[in-house]
């Protein structure tokens, strides 16, 4: 006996969903504008998703292969390779910055790791099986055993990794140790839990310590390779990511009194690999060190506010500095990624300044820098796609130092934006207190 099928394989999501045949015309198909529903069309992504569609995906290693997908009773089953697939092909791709150096794009360095390590395999089919568990919201059987899937997984690499440190068989300076933590910590970002658990950033930071130490302390017989060094410069960047987020909510939290800030200081003073003023030399900021830096003072300095006189100079001096930014990177074009950092952190550097008295004058050089264009700031966005957090930040920021509610408004909808797009790919509308957190930011 044939199987049945939908009506639809091809068509709106509004007709698959109600199981009606779609004539297919856009922008809005005959059906939705006679039943006046919002006509929406699949991404790539929601056709690969979909129970009707069988195709493979490509296994972004060196020999291409094609994944085949098990059918089970509520669509299909994503076995090993269909993750890992899923890993290479969607949500690698789409947290670095497209206009880094090819290496930092390379996936064949991690699957070589992933090949070698079972520890570093399920940590990324951990963070491939928390997106999808999130992507796919048609059927929630699918979706609660993918996501109890995922957090096998978690477990899985999470009680490998102790039991590697307990054992003393491991130095700390491993590359699929460092990948591992790192992707552990990624997936759990996914979430809406606006608190990244500081665990993972004191144990990323571990393992980049003792990496640091064997190169001073060890230069002749550790010789990292390139390889080696790209996966150690991404871990960095996407530490600094997830520790400006944080402040957001942690008023306690201050990133620059850690104890392993010196070393991130010390790695991007003479980092091995290229810290030059370009978008090449950056995978996850997407902007240099130097100016992330200054957005993390100023966050900071904005706790103390009324400043203190020695506060104001130090606000008054990072002002300065960001002239010379402001020279080098466009609101959209080539090195643009990081401009909402520094449009927000000039807001609110001023912000500050105006509040806390007139017992310094400001220098004219001060006021260089053009006033915030929301315009900007949104085409920016647009133009980049940012995945995860990249422009909770600035938008947080933004949003607090404002005081035109169309701007507001307008800042709000990107906060939104961004969060459909936590996972790496257009996700569900997220809790409108998820939003909100983001509008209030405790930590600012």
């Amino acid at each position: 006996m044939p199987r049945n099928e939908l009506r639809s394989k091809t068509g709106c999501m509004s007709c698959r969903r109600r199981k009606k045949k779609c004539d297919e015309k856009r922008p809005a198909c005959g059906g939705c504008s006679r039943s006046f529903l919002t006509c929406q069309w699949p991404t790539e992504e929601q056709n690969a998703l979909d129970r009707r569609y069988r195709k493979g995906l490509n296994h972004p290693s060196a020999k291409s292969q094609e994944v085949k997908l098990q059918e089970t009773a509520i669509g299909f089953k994503w076995d090993e390779s269909a993750l890992l697939a899923y890993f290479g092909n969607t949500v690698a791709p789409s947290y670095i910055q497209k206009g880094s150096h090819p290496h930092f794009h390379s996936m064949d360095s991690v699957f070589s790791l992933v090949e070698k390590h079972d520890t570093a395999k399920h940590a990324i089919m951990n963070c491939a099986a928390t997106s999808l568990s999130g992507n796919f919201t048609i059927d929630r059987d699918w979706t609660g055993r993918m996501r109890s899937h995922a957090l096998s997984l978690r477990i899985s690499a999470i009680a490998e990794i102790q039991r590697q440190i307990k054992s003393g068989i491991i130095d700390g300076t491993e590359d699929w140790l460092l990948l591992s933590a790192t992707q552990l910590a990624l997936a759990d970002s996914f979430g809406y839990n606006i608190s990244t658990p500081i665990i993972h950033m004191h144990g990323i930071m571990s393992l980049l310590r003792c990496r640091q130490f064997a190169r001073t302390s060890n230069p002749e017989l550790y010789r990292p390779s390139t390889e080696s060094l790209v996966h150690e410069r991404i871990s960095y960047e996407a530490l600094l990511f997830h520790g400006i987020t944080l402040m957001l909510f942690n008023r306690e939290f201050y990133m620059l009194n850690q104890p392993w800030w010196h070393t991130i200081d010390e790695y991007f003073r003479s980092a091995p690999l290229s810290i030059a003023l370009d978008e090449a030399s950056w995978p996850i900021l997407g902007m240099p060190f130097s100016l992330f830096r200054l957005a993390v003072l100023a966050h900071e300095l904005n706790r103390q506010c009324p400043l203190s006189k020695e506060g104001k100079q130090l606000a008054i001096s990072s002002l300065l500095q960001l002239n010379f930014f402001h020279k080098y990177i466009p609101s959209t074009g080539y090195f643009s990624a990081g401009y909402t950092y520094l449009a927000a952190t000039t807001a609110l550097l001023r912000n500050m300044i105006s509040r806390s008295g007139n017992d310094i004058e400001v220098p004219e050089e001060a006021h260089e820098a053009p006033k915030t264009d929301i315009s900007k700031i949104e085409a920016n966005i647009n133009a980049k796609k940012f995945f995860i957090r990249y422009p909770l930040w600035p938008l947080a920021v933004l949003y607090r130092v404002s005081e035109v509610e169309a701007e507001k408004k307008t800042l709000e909808r990107l906060i939104e934006d961004a969060l459909r797009n936590i996972r790496g790919v257009v996700f569900k509308p997220p809790p409108r207190k998820a939003v909100a957190i983001f509008m209030m930011t405790p930590g600012l």
